[in-house]
């Protein structure tokens, strides 16, 4: 069983906003990169599966975002 839908549900309990939003809103995508983290750290699924968890991201979304938001975010102190 995965553990993803676990994670997702933690995070957007913990921020109150849906991981699923198509919103651009810093708010919103610090919110996935903290997900794409929690998941990549705590499960074995590929980039591809926990970007799917939240709708339509791409492996190649989930990476950039492990790469540049989270540490933008982690430096903003968010």
């Amino acid at each position: 069983m995965s553990k993803l839908p676990i994670i997702r549900r933690y995070v957007e309990e913990s921020t109150g906003l849906s991981l699923a939003s198509k919103s651009r809103q810093n708010e919103y995508i610090y919110s996935r990169a903290v997900y794409y983290a929690l998941a990549k750290k705590l499960t074995r699924e590929s980039l591809e599966d926990i970007g799917a968890e939240v709708g339509r991201e791409s492996h190649g979304t989930v990476l950039n975002s492990l790469k540049v938001t989270l540490p933008e975010a982690m430096r903003l102190n968010i």
